[in-house]
């Protein structure tokens, strides 16, 4: 749950009062405000994303793997997804792929920052997720397949390795480096 912190309410601190008039400067280290309430949302929401993927070979060392997605939602977010991938074959079982991906959306019909929404609103909500933002997200991975099929652990049999790395970005400051490995096995009876 999101805490919700009203305009139209006063403010309320616990900690060293001697603190409070600089509460949102960084020396401040003593003293939080209390939220005036959580977030307040409708307890259901319809969601329709719309996709398409489109995958080019460039030839048989190179595949572009695309994919575009428009979402709506009865809460008002739009949002775009743009997804660019360019698949490079290293050899017979290894490849490496560089990857692109935008995205960006409207604000919720309920979203207000920080004292800006009003006690007398029946759905609010103060979380950036739900706000008006866009992200970039530049990575890329590598894969090994076929490594171990015919070896087996009881029935199953590694089929690949993934790992991939990624920066992302928010325009609203969120940054984040991610990391993922993966393994894909094959069931044998």
């Amino acid at each position: 749950m999101q805490r919700v912190y009203f305009a139209d309410k006063d403010n309320f601190y616990i900690g060293n009062a001697e603190s409070i008039p600089f509460y949102t400067e960084p020396k401040n280290k003593d003293v939080f405000q209390l939220a005036d309430d959580i977030e307040r949302l409708p307890d259901t929401r319809f969601k329709l994303p719309i996709g398409v993927r489109f995958n080019q070979y460039v030839n048989e060392f190179l595949v572009l793997r695309s994919y575009y997605r428009y979402y709506l939602d009865d809460w008002g977010i739009r949002s775009h997804t743009i997804n660019l991938e360019l698949a490079i074959k290293l050899g017979q079982n290894f490849s490496f792929y560089p990857s692109y991906r935008f995205y960006n959306q409207t604000a919720a019909t309920y979203f207000a920052p920080f004292e800006k929404v009003v006690s007398s609103n029946a759905y609010y909500t103060s979380d950036f997720d739900l706000s008006t933002y866009n992200a970039n997200q530049v990575g890329f991975g590598m894969k090994y397949t076929d490594i171990f099929t015919s070896a087996h652990l009881w029935k199953f049999g590694l089929k690949g390795l993934t790992i991939d790395y990624s920066n992302y970005a928010r325009n609203t400051g969120l940054k984040a480096a991610i990391v993922s490995l993966g393994a894909s096995f094959v069931f044998t009876e």
